[in-house]
């Protein structure tokens, strides 16, 4: 799901009120492993990432919306060692959206527990007061 560039809070908060947080939450251990078998046997062999240093439309998104003030953030909810997926999702997609200014928190149920009430679902958050659930097929 994209942002739009071009934010307002949803109805009922201030019709037209800027956002000004945006976070995703992230629980499952793999997302669609089918169309990135390739990228991740590449980024586990070591081989650099295609497109480094390329500014994709993901991560113009996130340079236009925090140079706007708007703070963009994830947490990754994992529990234990990084699977070979959640790796891969670290060293080639998250290096790029920390640096076009997102912030990547991980959450370690292994290390920490596991917080009351966290869902094994994904969303994003406007605000902290908007919720989208994000829905997924049971491979990711």
């Amino acid at each position: 799901m994209a942002v739009p560039a071009r934010l307002s809070t949803p109805s009922g908060t201030g019709p037209g009120d800027p956002v000004v947080s945006v976070c995703r939450s992230e629980t499952p251990p793999v997302y669609d492993p089918v169309s990135a078998v390739s990228s991740l046997k590449s980024c586990l062999a070591g081989e650099p990432r295609p497109g480094a240093g390329v500014t994709t439309p993901c991560m113009q998104e996130v340079k236009d919306q925090t140079s706007r003030g708007i703070r963009r953030h994830r947490v990754h909810v994992v529990h234990g060692p990084p699977t070979d997926h959640l790796r891969y999702e670290m060293e080639w997609g998250y290096t790029s959206t920390s640096r076009a200014g997102e912030e990547i928190l991980i959450l370690d149920t292994a290390e920490r527990g596991r917080p009351e009430g966290l869902l094994d679902e994904d969303f994003w958050f406007f605000d902290e007061t908007h919720a989208v659930r994000r829905a997924y097929r049971v491979t990711g």
